[in-house]
């Protein structure tokens, strides 16, 4: 038998709901780690590695619209086309900037 949504939300209470629930130790600064490591990037690699990921953003959408365009039930050929061409240009941008973060690294 299905139950309703209001009835499995009332068979699992929301944490706020619960008065012995333990509450965020990171949001309670008296509560905090104080022996937790901060890791950090290098000095200087900080805007090469927002580089990175808004570039491997861009290109798992351009993978998902090409994958759409491909899968139609008519595919719009023209459109995957133009899709790949920027998605090769995205990689060749992406392999340039690793390059240049190795050879700043040497």
């Amino acid at each position: 038998m299905l139950t309703s949504a209001s009835g499995r939300l009332d068979q699992h209470p929301a944490p706020t709901d619960n008065p012995d629930a333990v509450s965020d130790t990171y949001a309670d600064p008296d509560h905090c780690d104080t022996d937790r490591v901060n890791l950090s990037l290098p000095r200087g690699l900080t805007n090469e590695v927002h580089e990175i990921n808004l570039l491997i953003g861009a290109m798992l959408i351009g993978m998902h619209a090409n994958y759409r365009w491909i899968n139609r039930h008519s595919p719009e050929l023209e459109a995957a086309k133009r899709t790949t061409t920027r998605l090769t240009k995205q990689a060749v941008e992406l392999q340039a900037l690793i390059a240049r973060m190795e050879n700043a690294a040497e």
